[in-house]
């Protein structure tokens, strides 16, 4: 146990290291990324706009009923500790993410571009009303710093935690997720929605989520099922009072 919690602090810190790394460098480049990939009519990018955020759920659910299906109520506790841990990870990630965007007030990308903002070359060396991620502009209006949807399914490595708890299928669990929350990312910043900081910002962001989710799972589900037991015990104790 001490082992695997030693390996997944190594994990979480290279991977925060490395977002941390990407997002102090992004004021380098994401003003020509922005020009070069900005595509807003790109069909498979407004897909995932529209409907890849609900989709995120439908592997999670399926990894769920399959693994009840396959190992039934000896199942049951990984299945509760990966609805625990999803249902966590939201409740913080919502209460993390809007707040920022609010504070923010980051305007995005394609809302410059609209009122005539593009400065420089065509390339995009500069864009005017651009401001760095590390410069909030405090209740400005804007909501483009960090991506919300970016967040939002990055809750889809909740099913690699849950992979965790079944002992079983982590390796899939891992590429599927990691790959759904790049993917979206990328198009989020194809769309002009948002540059590639927000994006980077989001990432970071759900990893600490997730962590936390993680971390705080065990001490409820124990909360949980020691209510469920009281509660079971409390039924059998009960005695039919005698018919006179």
């Amino acid at each position: 146990m001490i082992k695997t919690n030693t390996l997944r602090s190594k994990a979480f810190t290279a991977v925060f290291i490395l977002l941390f790394a990407v997002l102090l460098a992004t004021p380098f480049f994401e003003i020509p990324a922005s020009y070069e990939l900005y595509n807003p009519t790109a069909p498979w990018a407004l897909l995932l706009a529209h409907a890849g955020v609900p989709f995120i759920f439908l592997p999670i659910l399926l990894a769920f009923l399959l693994a009840y299906k396959k190992g039934g109520a000896a199942a049951l506790p990984a299945i509760r500790k990966g609805a625990i841990t999803l249902f966590l990870y939201y409740v913080f990630e919502l209460c993390t993410v809007y707040p920022l965007k609010v504070l923010w007030g980051r305007a995005r990308f394609f809302e410059l571009l609209a009122a005539g903002g593009a400065s420089g070359s065509v390339t995009g060396v500069g864009l005017a009303g651009y401001s760095p991620w590390y410069l909030p502009q405090f209740f400005a209006g804007g909501s483009s710093f960090p991506s919300g949807h970016t967040a939002f399914v990055f809750g889809g490595l909740t099913l690699f935690c849950f992979a965790v708890y079944l002992g079983k299928g982590k390796l899939p669990a891992l590429i599927y997720s990691w790959g759904y929350v790049l993917l979206m990312a990328f198009s989020r910043v194809v769309l002009g929605r948002h540059y590639v900081s927000d994006v980077v910002a989001a990432m970071l962001i759900g990893l600490c989520c997730l962590e936390a989710a993680y971390s705080f799972t065990p001490a409820v589900a124990a909360r949980l099922g020691g209510q469920a037991k009281n509660k079971t015990a409390a039924e059998e104790g009960k005695t039919e009072l005698p018919v006179p």
